[in-house]
């Protein structure tokens, strides 16, 4: 874990990262917790003819094939999931991607199973510790609710200037290995977007926020970083989890003031 020089004492905003965006890796990390997701990708490629040498003037055929997932959990009559993402059904979309897009040769005649990228997902989380340190910094939740869920969304990954830099991108590329770039190869994130109660399980249409951020164009988050930091340290990935600190500026417009990684 990097140390936490340069973050302010006085930091209340913390945003919990995913430093991936690979579906076959969000799928090992959260399983048949995931609710909702959606994901794109797939294989571009083509038969490049050079037309002028010299002028550096190619043709390129583009074929390609595109996958799109958009899964959402489906309940029976008593409670459990008709189509749960536990092995079984991982295999099932796993090998649906597989028949359809062709494995992506890498570096040192390294081969990758095909995967594509998600764009938003969303996890049900139950767990008592977290209630308690929600109702600690939410005035209207008493902490006697147990479930809730976390939507995280595909962002670009922040560049850290200065002193707060250790190539970021480099590493998210590296942890995105295998997906294409026009598909998610790029330095891409999943930030951790909103937590709310589980309003199926308690019988409420309204969806109450704990914490709620609408992504990097929002300069007013509000996403405590007692809710941050537990998601970072308890539900996120052991070397794919990070925690980025933000504070306003006096134009509102939202700073970062440091960074964890694990």
């Amino acid at each position: 874990m990097s140390d936490k020089e340069g973050i302010h004492p006085n930091a209340s905003i913390a945003i919990p990262v995913l430093q991936t965006v690979s579906l076959r890796k969000i799928l090992e990390f959260f399983g048949e917790d995931i609710v909702a997701l959606e994901a794109e990708g797939g294989t571009t490629g083509g038969n490049t003819e050079v037309l002028n040498e010299l002028y550096g003037v190619d043709f390129v055929d583009i074929k390609g094939e595109i996958i799109n997932i958009k899964y959402k959990q489906e309940r029976n009559l008593s409670g459990g999931s008709k189509n749960p993402l536990d092995a079984h059904g991982q295999k099932i979309m796993l090998d649906n991607i597989e028949e359809k897009l062709e494995s992506i040769p890498l570096l040192d005649e390294v081969i990758q199973l095909p995967d594509i990228s998600v764009s938003k997902f969303t996890i049900e989380v139950i767990d008592d510790a977290f209630a308690k340190i929600a109702a600690e910094v939410t005035p209207w939740f008493d902490g006697n609710r147990n479930r809730f869920l976390m939507t995280g969304v595909n962002d670009p990954a922040e560049d850290r200037p200065g002193s707060q830099a250790k190539r970021p991108i480099d590493e998210v590329l590296l942890r995105n290995r295998g997906l294409m770039k026009g598909q998610g190869f790029k330095a891409r994130v999943i930030n951790f977007r909103r937590v709310i109660e589980t309003a199926r399980v308690y019988g409420s249409e309204e969806e109450l926020y704990l914490a709620h951020w609408d992504g990097p164009e929002d300069h007013f988050p509000n996403f405590p970083a007692k809710i941050g930091e537990y998601m970072y340290e308890n539900i996120l990935p052991d070397t794919y989890a990070e925690l980025n600190y933000y504070y306003p500026d006096a134009q509102s417009i939202i700073q970062l003031d440091g960074w964890v990684s694990r």
